[in-house]
């Protein structure tokens, strides 16, 4: 079962928690980050497991799982904000 929990934080920033939650498996948080800049877009994205409820399948190890995705499309000398705060 998938819940989206979007958060405008403002116009050109949004946040977007995500918990997952499995039958037969431990829960995990997805989470994303989205801002818009003058001249590109950045986007950030995570999620967080505390790790497998059932270790005895092949391959399963102990210890949480997580990643961090970091994208950004655009020009570097310039990321000051949409709105015009330089």
């Amino acid at each position: 079962m998938i819940i989206n929990n979007l958060f405008a934080i403002s116009e050109d920033k949004d946040l977007t928690l995500t918990p997952v939650y499995y039958f037969d498996e431990k829960h995990s948080l997805l989470g994303s980050y989205r801002q818009a800049f003058k001249k590109g877009f950045l986007r950030v994205e995570n999620g967080y497991s505390e790790g497998y409820k059932r270790l005895q399948k092949t391959g399963r190890t102990k210890g949480s799982r997580n990643y961090l995705f970091v994208d950004y499309k655009g020009t570097k000398d310039n990321l000051s904000p949409k709105d015009g705060n330089d």
